[in-house]
């Protein structure tokens, strides 16, 4: 089978997940089939997300549509001869009942997204906004990115119910990530190291690019360019200069140190995994359903609950946009077999 062919399938199925995912009503099993669809194969999380970014940059479909407006020829087919194909799939699989009429429109932007990308079609980011750390505390709101310009040249883009602690001092450049995550992008000063501590980890750099995420039971660090040192000392209070480097990890590479235990072998990861979240992608592998909970939680305004806490440590994969916090609950119940009950305070508790 031809590279073609195998990527066209991929996106097929990919679609066919979206339109699924975008019902709301997915079965345990079904959750299930999904998330060992994106573990099967690298490739599978790539084009879904591929597909994912490509919606939000392109709108191709308002309210209802039939068959007929899907296979009615519009002026994108003389830009893209893909986007006529993409129409045509759409309307075998829903004739062939492979996708139901309910879903067609979802899986309808997901194929012609990927038709679009062909056409160039670019949209430009909001320009985020920019703090002097004139201050030193930051904190972010539910669901609110800001990014903050350190007084040193670096930048700091602060996620979701997220804090800051900025202590730059004459020998090092000292940030303390209370909770939630922070992608940094550090200048380059030999005279003084950079080290963001989050809670009993300590990461140092001198210059480079890294995501760091404080969990409930782990702090996860993941890098995109350049090389960072990952410690975790008995003393928090030690001299990091007189501590030795356990593990040091280069671009394209994570590590996760548990709060009870030492610091978990390196794994690598895709780039456009790392710091997702800064253009609205929620992006877990094989993360514990407890961290999942956590991070779900600092883009809802209701709190999501696990009733039982030993589900935590259950490992899952799941890939949402940011404001599709309830279908990622519902997914990850789903799949564990859970129900979702509301409480007084409209939290959702999964039990």
């Amino acid at each position: 089978m031809s590279d073609r062919a195998v990527l066209t399938r991929i996106e097929e199925e990919a679609a066919a997940w979206h339109a699924r995912l975008n019902t709301g009503m997915l079965s345990g099993q079904e959750a299930r089939a999904f998330n060992e669809w994106l573990a099967d194969d690298p490739e599978h999380e790539r084009i879904f997300r591929k597909g994912q970014e490509a919606m939000r940059n392109v709108s191709l479909m308002q309210g209802e549509a039939d068959l007929a407006d899907l296979m009615r020829p519009t002026p994108y087919q003389r830009i893209s001869n893909s986007l006529y194909a993409a129409r045509l799939w759409l309307a075998r699989r829903v004739r062939s009942g492979r996708i139901y009429p309910f879903a067609a429109v979802a899986a309808a932007c997901f194929a012609l997204a990927f038709a679009l990308l062909g056409t160039k079609t670019t949209v430009k980011p909001e320009a985020p906004v920019t703090v002097a750390a004139e201050q030193p505390l930051f904190e972010t709101a539910t669901a609110e990115i800001r990014t903050i310009a350190l007084p040193d040249g670096s930048t700091v883009t602060l996620g979701a119910s997220s804090g800051l602690d900025v202590r730059f001092s004459d020998h090092e450049r000292r940030v303390v990530l209370s909770e939630g995550e922070a992608f940094f992008e550090v200048e380059k000063d030999p005279a003084r190291p950079f080290i963001v501590a989050a809670g009993g980890t300590l990461v140092r750099v001198r210059g480079t690019k890294f995501d760091v995420n404080l969990g409930a039971g782990q702090v996860d660090v993941a890098v995109l360019e350049g090389r960072v040192e990952v410690i975790r000392p008995e003393n928090r209070n030690a001299d990091i200069r007189d501590i030795d480097i356990k593990h040091v990890l280069t671009a394209g590479q994570k590590v996760a140190t548990p709060a009870s235990g030492q610091i978990e072998p390196v794994k690598t990861v895709e780039a456009g995994s790392v710091a997702a979240w800064r253009r609205g992608e929620l992006i877990w592998s094989d993360e514990p359903v407890r961290d999942i909970i956590v991070d779900l939680n600092r883009y809802s305004e209701n709190p999501i609950v696990l009733a039982d806490a030993s589900l935590g440590d259950l490992e899952y994969t799941l890939v949402i946009q940011a404001d599709e916090v309830r279908a990622g609950v519902q997914l990850l119940a789903a799949s564990l077999g859970l129900q979702i009950n509301e409480a007084p305070d409209g939290g959702l508790i999964l039990e």
